[in-house]
């Protein structure tokens, strides 16, 4: 099961509350409302663009009463990507303002397909809420 943090919106903000132990997890589960307690981390890497790949931790809670594992990936990513939500939304906004394709694909240094993947999930990123632009 997956529940997003709602952590501060950027990277940096994260990393430091991590450093600083400073990120509030929620401990109840969501399934059967008991108390859950720290269940570790794992590390995730996170493509912010060019050539700037980082790690950082995605905390989990274990729920004993329902025996439930929960992630809790920051706030900053979408499920099933490594690319950080702002590059995706840049993306789009320099489509939408726009820049030829092949332009995005020269500047981020990706494939052409990725980009297209990106456009082609944006309305129903859209709607879900889960970018802004």
């Amino acid at each position: 099961m997956i529940i997003v943090l709602r952590s501060k919106p950027d990277v940096n903000s994260y990393l430091e509350d991590c450093a600083k132990r400073r990120l509030k997890l929620p401990m109840v589960c969501p399934k059967c409302y008991g108390k859950t307690h720290h269940h570790g981390n794992y590390h995730r890497k996170v493509w912010l663009g060019g050539h700037e790949v980082i790690l950082i931790k995605v905390f989990r809670t274990y729920c004993p009463r329902c025996k439930v594992t929960i992630s809790h990936p920051p706030a900053f990513l979408l499920k099933g990507y490594v690319t950080a939500k702002a590059v995706i939304e840049q993306v789009i906004r320099w489509f939408r303002g726009n820049t030829p394709i092949r332009a995005i694909v020269r500047m981020l240094g990706v494939s052409r397909r990725t980009v297209q993947r990106y456009l082609k999930r944006c309305d129903q990123w859209l709607a879900a809420g889960l970018i802004e632009l």
